[in-house]
């Protein structure tokens, strides 16, 4: 199986809490962009327009965690996007 990058896996915050894989409880994982399409924009070919989501894949089973992105007036949809802007970071975390 082919990896997403060539990066060692690192631990992960959301919203300031470790995220551990909920398949198989580990704590370390790569992360990557996923364009959340849909029919209509790809109907017309605006597929750019669409939003992306950030998964976290878990380095030992493989599991995708999905997280949308979140509305600007969200409190907790910011600091969950503070935790991923600052990826690697949250490795001293508790």
């Amino acid at each position: 199986m082919e990896r997403t990058n060539r990066d060692a896996p690192t631990t992960v915050a959301v919203v300031g809490r470790p995220l551990h894989c909920y398949a198989c409880g580990y704590d370390a994982f790569w992360q990557r962009s996923a364009q959340l399409n849909t029919a209509l924009a790809t109907f017309f070919n605006f597929d750019w327009i669409n939003p992306s989501a950030t998964c976290c894949i878990c380095a030992q089973c493989g599991h995708i965690h999905w997280f949308l992105p979140q509305a600007a007036s969200d409190s907790a949809g910011e600091a969950a996007t503070a935790e991923f802007d600052s990826w690697g970071a949250s490795e001293n975390a508790t």
